[in-house]
C-alpha cells in the first residue's frame, strides 16, 4: 500500500487500469471458453488478452505525460515490454499453440512437430512479405542494420493499420445499425426465427458428421487386431470417443454410405492421429452448433415475449410482463416484478437502444472525419479537423483522470469496432467464438488476432490527435515506432485512411452483399453461403423457424430442455437432431439384438451386444435407428484377414462422394 501511495497520479491510474483489464480478461475467458478447455489454453489466452489490453491502456498514460511535457521513466520499458510481447504472441507462441491444441497426435513431441510443420507455410509467407518490405525500403530510403528492427516495426504496423481500416470501417457502420435493429422487437423476432431454422439445418449436418466420425472409430476399434502394434493408439481414440461424444448414437451408416474426404491409413500412427483429430473437430462443431441453436431459441423467445406483451398492452391489458404461456403472478411482489419488467423491456428498452445507436453513429462520424483528414496535418502541418483532438486540447489543463478518460473512450470504441468486424470472420467458419462452447483453436486464434491489431490501432489513434504533437512534441510510442524517419511509410499511413468514408458508404448501402449475390447467382449459378447482412431474406427459413419455435415453446411449457422431445409431425418442420439420442425400442429388435461392437465405445453404444458388423443408420426417419444390418464380419477366418478386409471396405467407402462435409 505504501508503494502505491508513492506512485505518480498517472501511474496510479495505469495500475487501476491493469486491474480492470485482468478482471475483464477473466470474465471474457469464462464467458467464451468451453467447460473442458485445458488450463494452459486458458492461461495463454488470458495472457494474450491482458498483454494486448495493456498496450491500449498505455496510450492515455503516454498522451497525458506528453501533453504535460514530462515523460516518466517507466513508460519506455512498459511500451517495449507490452509491444514485443504482443508481437511474440501473435507471430510465434499462439500460432504454434493453436495447431498443438488442434492436433491429434499422441505425444507432446509429435504434437509440437505437427504444430511447427503446419506453421511453416505461415512463417514462409510472413518471411516473404517481410523481405519484400525490406527490399522496398532499401531502394526507396536508406536503412542500415541498426534501423532494420525499427523499420520492421513500421512495416508491421503499416500492415495492421491498412487492414484494420477496413475492419474498423465495417464496425463503425454496423454497430449503430445493429443497435437500431435490436430496438425493433418484431424485426428481431423474424430474424431470430430465420436464424433458428438455419442453425437447425447446421445442427443436422454437424450430427451427421459426428455420427460418421464415431462410425469410423467404432469400426476401426472393432476390426483392429488386439495385438496390432498401434492398438494402444486406437484404444486412446476409443476411450476419448466414449468420454467426449455428447450423446448416445444408436446405430451407424452402412459402409456404402459412409463416404470420407480424408483417406486415413490405419496402419500408420499419422493416420490414427488424423482420425483422432477429426473426431475432436466433429465433437467441437456439434457442441458449438448445439449451443448456438439453444441461444438462438432463447433469443427468439425473448423477442416473442416482448412482442406479445406489447400487443396485450395495446389491446387494453394492464402493464404486466409475462412470458408466453406463463400464468399470472399471484403475489404483490410478483405483480410488482411483472410491472417493472414491462417498463424495462417494453417501454424503456427500445428508446434507450435508439438513443445509444444515435450517439454511436455520431461517434462513428467523428472517427471517419478524423481519419479522412489525417493527410491535412501531413501536408499543411497546421490543419486540425479532428473532433477528438479539439476535445483533448480544451481539457488538457483539467484533471488528469478526466483527460485520460476522454482519451480512452474513443480509443476503446475504435477497438470495439475493429474486433467486432474481426470476429465476424467466424461466419467463414475457420474459427468461431460462441458463449461457453468455444474450442481451444478458436480461443487461441482470437487471442492472436487481438494481439495483432492492438499496437496498430493505438498508433492510428495517436495520429488522430495533432494537438499531442504540437511544438515538436512526440509520444514515447511514436518514437519507438519510427514512422517519422520513413517518409514513404508516413505518407502511406497519412493518406490511406482517405478510403474510409467511401468504404463506410459502401457498407452502409449493403453494396458488397449485392455484388456477392449477383456474382454468385449470375456468374456461378450457386447460392451464396456467407452473408454479412442481418436482414430477413429467406421467407421459407423464416416460416420453418416459426414452426420450430412453436414446438420448442411447447417443450418449454412441458418442462423439457431446448432441443429435446420434438417429434415429427405432419407438415411441421421439426429438427431431427432433437431425436438424435432416442433409441428405437420397437420394430426390428433392440439395439443389442441387432449387433454390438468391441471396444469401450462399442460397449457404450451397445451394452451387452455381440461382436458383429455395424448397423444401418438413418438420420431422416422417425428414429436414428433403422432396421437391418450388414453381414457380420465375424465369419472371417482370423483377425489379420478380417483387419485387411475391413480396411479395404473402409477405403472403398472413403471414396464415396456422400460424406458430410465439415466447416
Amino acid at each position: 500500500m505504501g508503494a502505491f501511495e508513492r506512485m505518480h497520479p498517472e501511474e496510479k491510474v495505469f495500475c487501476l487500469s491493469v486491474v480492470m483489464i485482468l478482471i475483464c480478461a477473466w470474465l471474457t475467458m469464462v464467458h467464451y471458453a468451453a467447460p473442458d478447455t485445458r488450463w494452459h489454453v486458458q492461461l495463454n489466452v488470458m495472457f494474450a488478452l491482458v498483454t494486448s489490453a495493456s498496450v491500449v491502456a498505455l496510450v492515455p498514460f503516454d498522451i497525458y505525460t506528453t501533453l504535460q511535457d514530462h515523460h516518466l521513466p517507466v513508460i519506455q520499458p512498459l511500451w517495449n515490454t507490452s509491444y514485443w510481447l504482443t508481437q511474440l504472441l501473435t507471430w510465434l507462441i499462439l500460432p504454434i499453440h493453436q495447431i498443438y491444441a488442434d492436433a491429434g497426435d499422441f505425444t507432446v513431441m509429435s504434437r509440437l512437430n505437427t504444430a511447427v510443420r503446419e506453421n511453416l507455410i505461415f512463417y514462409s509467407v510472413i518471411g516473404f512479405l517481410s523481405g519484400v518490405g525490406v527490399i522496398f525500403l532499401v531502394f526507396v530510403e536508406s536503412i542500415t542494420i541498426f534501423t532494420l528492427a525499427q523499420s520492421g516495426m513500421a512495416i508491421s504496423n503499416m500492415f495492421g493499420i491498412t487492414t484494420g481500416m477496413f475492419l474498423m470501417g465495417y464496425g463503425l457502420v454496423e454497430i449503430p445499425r445493429l443497435l437500431l435493429r435490436k430496438a425493433d422487437a418484431a424485426y428481431m423476432l423474424q430474424r431470430s426465427q430465420q436464424r433458428v431454422a438455419e442453425l437447425s439445418d447446421e445442427l443436422e449436418e454437424a450430427h451427421k458428421a459426428l455420427a460418421h466420425s464415431v462410425l469410423v472409430v467404432q469400426t476401426t476399434a472393432n476390426t483392429m487386431p488386439r495385438r496390432h502394434p498401434l492398438r494402444w493408439a486406437m484404444d486412446v481414440i476409443d476411450k476419448e470417443a466414449t468420454e467426449l461424444v455428447p450423446m448416445r448414437l444408436a446405430g451407424d451408416m452402412r459402409f456404402e454410405e459412409m463416404g470420407e474426404d480424408v483417406d486415413y491409413d490405419f496402419d500408420e500412427e499419422a493416420g490414427l492421429a488424423a482420425l483422432r483429430r477429426r473426431l475432436k473437430r466433429t465433437i467441437t462443431v456439434y457442441m458449438r452448433t448445439k449451443y448456438q441453436y439453444q441461444a438462438a431459441v432463447r433469443s427468439a423467445f425473448k423477442y416473442e415475449d416482448i412482442v406479445e406483451n406489447v400487443k396485450r398492452a395495446q389491446q387494453g391489458s394492464r402493464w404486466r410482463f409475462r412470458p408466453v404461456g406463463a400464468s399470472p403472478g399471484g403475489t404483490v411482489v410478483a405483480e410488482a416484478t411483472e410491472r417493472l419488467l414491462f417498463l424495462w423491456k417494453c417501454v424503456v428498452r427500445a428508446p434507450l437502444l435508439q438513443v445509444t445507436a444515435a450517439v454511436l453513429a455520431v461517434a462513428s462520424g467523428a472517427v471517419v472525419l478524423a481519419e479522412s483528414t489525417i493527410w491535412f496535418k501531413y501536408f499543411s502541418g497546421t490543419a486540425n479537423l479532428s473532433v477528438f483532438s479539439h476535445i483533448i486540447a480544451a481539457t488538457r489543463e483539467a484533471n488528469q483522470v478526466a483527460v485520460q478518460v476522454l482519451v480512452m473512450l474513443p480509443l476503446m470504441y475504435m477497438c470495439i469496432c475493429t474486433y467486432f468486424s474481426l470476429f465476424k470472420l467466424a461466419k467463414f467458419k475457420f474459427f468461431s467464438l460462441t458463449a461457453h462452447s468455444s474450442d481451444a483453436f478458436s480461443l487461441l486464434l482470437s487471442g492472436s488476432l487481438v494481439c495483432r491489431y492492438g499496437a496498430p490501432l493505438c498508433y492510428n489513434f495517436m495520429t488522430l490527435l495533432p494537438v499531442v504533437t504540437e511544438n515538436g512534441r512526440q509520444t514515447v510510442f511514436d518514437k519507438m515506432q519510427g514512422f517519422g524517419s520513413h517518409g514513404t511509410l508516413s505518407l502511406i499511413i497519412s493518406t490511406f485512411p482517405l478510403v474510409l468514408p467511401f468504404y463506410c458508404a459502401l457498407v452502409a448501402f449493403n453494396t458488397f452483399n449485392r455484388i456477392a449475390e449477383n456474382c454468385c447467382g449470375c456468374c456461378f449459378g450457386v447460392k451464396r453461403q456467407y452473408n454479412f447482412n442481418e436482414e430477413v431474406a429467406n421467407t421459407d427459413m423464416y416460416i420453418k423457424g416459426g414452426q420450430i419455435l412453436t414446438a420448442e415453446r411447447q417443450n418449454q411449457l412441458a418442462g423439457l430442455p431446448i432441443g429435446d422431445g420434438i417429434l415429427p409431425a405432419s407438415g411441421a418442420a421439426t429438427p431431427t437432431h432433437a431425436r438424435a439420442a432416442r433409441l428405437s425400442s420397437s420394430g426390428g429388435g433392440s439395439a443389442s439384438a441387432r449387433g454390438g461392437s468391441s471396444g469401450s465405445l462399442g460397449r457404450a453404444l451397445n451394452p451387452g451386444g455381440a461382436r458383429t458388423a455395424v448397423r444401418e443408420f438413418d438420420l431422416m426417419g422417425d428414429s436414428l435407428v433403422a432396421g437391418g444390418s450388414l453381414p457380420s464380419l465375424a465369419g472371417t477366418p482370423d483377425e489379420p484377414s478380417r483387419w485387411d478386409d475391413a480396411k479395404s471396405r473402409l477405403a472403398r467407402a472413403m471414396e464415396s462422394p456422400h460424406a458430410p462435409s465439415l466447416p
